[in-house]
């Protein structure tokens, strides 16, 4: 019996605990939607910004840039031209 004769739905993509997976595990999927994510953000979050208020910029950011920032950072050997 292969793979393809069970009986089971099959997706091309999918979200798991937080990760956008590939039917063949690659990353620029959850990159892709990690950009989207981000200029979605930054268009909704930009009349709070424009405020000038230092403290509520930092907070924006350790908030919002710096979870996708260590997950970049976490995958980046993925990406490294070596």
């Amino acid at each position: 019996m292969s793979p393809n004769d069970s009986n089971y739905p099959t997706v091309k993509r999918y979200k798991y605990l937080g990760v956008w997976m590939e039917e063949k595990f690659k990353i620029q999927g959850h990159i892709q939607e990690i950009r989207k994510k981000f200029e979605y953000l930054s268009f909704k979050l930009w009349p709070i910004r424009k405020l000038g208020n230092l403290n509520i910029n930092r907070n924006l950011f350790n908030l919002m840039v710096m979870p996708q920032i260590r997950m970049l950072a976490s995958n980046y050997h993925l990406y490294s031209k070596s």
